[in-house]
């Protein structure tokens, strides 16, 4: 019952509001018509039907208010009916600055609502408006303006349209950018909010999700010496899932740029074949996709960045063909010498290739192919994916190129080039070297405290836990100065990390600090760390990872 009673309670405040709303109208156009009665000197023209005119003009405002229609039909309307009135108006008193005005506001009025193609007609039909009130006139089919404003020959009023033109266009284009402008940086600051706030969500959610692998990665490991073989195989196949699912974590931080760049030596096509082995699910089934490898280059950069080029790269080219093509990846060792100036490469150079028999890109499209947010997919693409593309191959010391024509597209993306041996002594192998360090680590996961722990102590470590900041503190000031290594995790209930690293250097000066989060480099500059003492280990890793970091000099 209680909605049957809101419902005419409702519609009577609308209709309420509109009768007011009508109410005030009418009372303002009455008004008007007062004002120009009092103020106007020659009665004939309050008689005359260009008078008559522009109050109806005025009057039919209301309707395009008022009534349901469409916003175009409205703005239309809004637009044709003000013109009207300043076209009567001019009839009215000559050329004077009222009319030209109202004519500006109209051709201003038709750009904002309507677009910059209203604009021009707008400025053409009030052009033409002047001069057929200055024929009307002249002519004698309204009566003449008795005004200081009065115009006699169309001589005169052919000046003014002119003027018009000239003065009234420019005012209509001036204001017309500005409007185009502001709403182009509204819409910009608006995007970026947008963005800023899903990299907070992207980077909140990736740090609750790697903690969570973190607690994989540490049981996976202590697991994989056990004796039973096919427990053995069933660790290796939860390993592989969750490599997986730290590179889709990883994808997240980059969204939000609060991702930790960890650099590694590696076979740039055995990457390649293993990614594109684990992401063919990425194209349809009509699609071929290829991999070329004409050479076996060793890379250093980031793994889970370059499967983030690949992906773009890949998906780019799968939505450019549509349905049913190719899509050849290609891996190479090239010279330096071939490679773009702004590679930092001295004898060699990687290349991959993703190349696609697409339509091609235009020239046009193809300046402006890497700027954020251009997209040429509408509502359906954002513009992001080939700016983070181009983001990441800077970053790794590379330079990517593009090459199109119709029916091939071909992304080339160079890289540095890295010797295979020295790249395979100096990749950190996971290790259990005995250790004979005092470890503190500070850790408010319950399972990630008692996995790391576990494997530290087997190792032969020291470890004091602490299941928060204020915790920690107190084994601090209780071991003063006894402490060789402080393990923390970046975000801790208690005392704040940054007070934790900062009280145990001030007692442990030689002392090493390894920061162990899901986004440390994110929180590193909002709680304002000093980097010059930190070592960073990224989560989720495996507790050999760190025991090899605490016993590394």
């Amino acid at each position: 019952m209680r909605g049957r009673d809101e419902a005419p309670a409702a519609w009577r405040d609308s209709t309420l509001r509109r009768v007011i709303g009508w109410i005030l109208i009418l009372g303002t156009s009455i008004a008007l018509g007062l004002v120009i009665k009092v103020f106007t000197v020659d009665e004939q023209l309050l008689r005359s039907p260009a008078f008559y005119g522009m109050l109806v003009g005025f009057g039919a405002l209301v309707p395009f208010r008022w009534a349901p229609m469409t916003y175009r039909t409205r703005a239309v309307g809004f637009v044709v009916a003000l013109g009207f009135s300043g076209w009567c108006a001019l009839m009215n008193v000559g050329l004077a600055p009222g009319p030209l005005l109202t004519f500006c506001m109209v051709t201003i009025a038709a750009g904002i609502f309507l677009g910059r193609t209203a604009l021009l007609v707008a400025l053409a039909a009030s052009a033409v408006g002047v001069f057929t009130a200055g024929l009307a006139q002249t002519t004698g089919l309204v009566p003449h303006a008795d005004t200081p404003f009065s115009a006699l020959t169309m001589a005169a009023w052919t000046r003014g349209a002119i003027h018009f033109l000239l003065v009234g266009g420019s005012v209509a284009a001036l204001v017309h950018y500005v409007m185009a402008e502001l709403e182009r940086q509204e819409s910009s600051v608006a995007e970026r909010e947008r963005l800023e706030a899903l990299g907070r969500l992207a980077g909140g959610v990736a740090h609750d999700f790697n903690n969570a692998l973190q607690i994989v990665f540490a049981w996976n490991e202590l697991l994989s010496t056990h004796e039973d073989p096919e427990v053995r195989e069933g660790v290796e196949r939860i390993q592989t899932a969750a490599n997986q699912a730290q590179r889709l974590t990883a994808q997240l931080l980059a969204v939000g740029r609060r991702d930790v760049w960890t650099l590694e030596e590696f076979d740039l096509a055995r990457r390649v074949e293993h990614w594109l082995g684990a992401t063919r699910r990425l194209v349809p089934e009509d699609f071929t996709v290829q991999l070329h490898v004409d050479g076996r280059p060793w890379v250093r950069c980031d793994g889970g960045q370059l499967e983030q080029i690949l992906l773009n790269l890949v998906v780019n080219a799968r939505d450019a063909i549509g349905s049913g093509g190719r899509i050849d990846i290609r891996v190479d060792e090239i010279a330096g010498d071939a490679a773009p100036g702004d590679v930092v490469t001295t004898t060699r150079a990687a290349l991959m290739t993703v190349e696609d028999d697409g339509p091609g890109i235009s020239a046009s499209v193809l300046r402006h192919v890497f700027d954020p947010f251009f997209t040429t997919k509408g509502r359906a693409g954002s513009g992001l994916g080939l700016a983070i593309v181009h983001t990441a191959v800077r970053r790794a010391g590379g330079e990517i190129v593009v090459e199109s024509r119709p029916g091939a597209t071909k992304f080339s993306v160079f890289l540095p080039a890295i010797d295979a041996t020295e790249a395979r002594l100096l990749t950190p192998k996971p290790q259990r070297a005995p250790c004979d360090r005092v470890v503190l680590l500070a850790e408010d996961e319950e399972p990630i405290r008692a996995a790391l722990t576990s494997s530290l102590r087997e190792a032969g470590c020291t470890v004091l836990e602490a299941e928060d900041g204020t915790e920690a503190m107190k084994i601090l000031d209780a071991y003063e100065g006894k402490i060789d290594v402080l393990c923390t995790d970046g975000v801790m209930p208690g005392t704040a990390t940054r007070l934790v690293i900062d009280r145990y250097l001030e007692l442990n000066p030689e002392g090493r600090v390894i920061v162990c989060s899901g986004h440390v480099e994110e929180e590193l500059l909002r709680r304002k760390l000093r980097e010059s003492h930190l070592e960073l280990l990224p989560k989720p890793f495996a507790p050999s990872a760190l025991l090899a970091k605490i016993n590394s000099e």
